[in-house]
């Protein structure tokens, strides 16, 4: 993790505790701010034309996706669907 990414993510976290507790974040809304993050970075990335660090967030960004849709999957298994407005 870059620097820059590690300071991104901590302003997030910052800007949560200040919002709400982030112990009270779903797994999915947490992979959501995480997914935030990783958008914001690939685009300091592209500006800066850090090719293999794009590559990095691209790889980081599908592993959270995939996370997300297995847990989606696993909620609408467990008998509810998951409502992401929610």
């Amino acid at each position: 993790m870059t620097t820059l990414q590690a300071r991104t993510l901590a302003n997030i976290a910052t800007d949560l505790r200040r919002n709400r507790a982030v112990s009270s974040l779903s797994r999915i809304e947490m992979i959501d701010v995480l997914m935030e993050g990783v958008r914001s970075s690939y685009e300091v990335a592209k500006a800066t034309g850090n090719a293999a660090w794009k590559a990095e967030l691209i790889a980081q960004a599908g592993e959270l996706r995939a996370e997300r849709e297995t847990l989606i999957a696993l909620a609408d298994e467990a008998g509810g669907v998951y409502d992401e407005g929610e």
